[in-house]
């Protein structure tokens, strides 16, 4: 993938190629290289969806979740951090313990009625560049689960209440068909 210099407003050539592999060891990586011509900012991401259950099986509600992470970065009404990072202790947002995806997803909480659900951004505990586990994700049911490791200080999670199902009966949502 290549965006060029001063596409989005940034300076510098950027040549970005993703690979997704899938391990010997049942692992599914997602890894990233970037080259650019110029000082710049990057910031790479990937949206993979994941419900353990299986396409058309039921919502990710009662999958359990921990995420090893004390804080995360709230929004503003329009969807852009605020520079704040909010500490989890006594809010919806505190999955330092494994809880199931919909534990308290209905709480009154600005940052849940903005983002429809359990969406947020979480900085990872004692980050230090180094690879460390971000997440676990299971479900009960299918005896499936998953873990998210990462080098990054920060990571996302996004339950997809705000899709319009109806609206997109094929499924074909316009954020994911880019």
């Amino acid at each position: 993938f290549l965006c060029p210099d001063g596409q989005d407003g940034m300076p510098g050539n950027r040549k970005i190629v993703m690979t997704y592999t899938l391990t010997p060891q049942n692992e599914f990586r997602v890894d990233y290289v970037a080259q650019t011509d110029k000082a710049t900012h990057m910031n790479i991401s990937h949206h993979s969806f994941f419900n353990l259950k299986g396409e058309g099986n039921g919502t990710i509600n009662d999958h359990v979740l921990y995420i090893n992470a004390s804080k995360t970065t709230p929004v503003d009404a329009v969807l852009i951090p605020t520079g704040e990072i909010a500490d989890v202790t006594g809010t919806p947002f505190d999955f330092r313990e494994p809880q199931r995806v919909d534990y308290r997803i209905d709480t009154p909480n600005e940052h849940l009625r903005i983002m429809k659900g359990m969406s947020a951004c979480w900085v990872v505990r004692d980050w230090d560049g180094t690879l460390r586990k971000a997440a676990d994700l299971y479900d009960a049911k299918t005896g499936r689960g998953m873990q998210t490791w990462t080098t990054e200080p920060t990571l996302l999670t996004y339950t997809g209440r705000a899709f319009n199902v109806k609206q997109y009966p094929d499924g074909k949502f316009p954020l994911l068909a880019q």
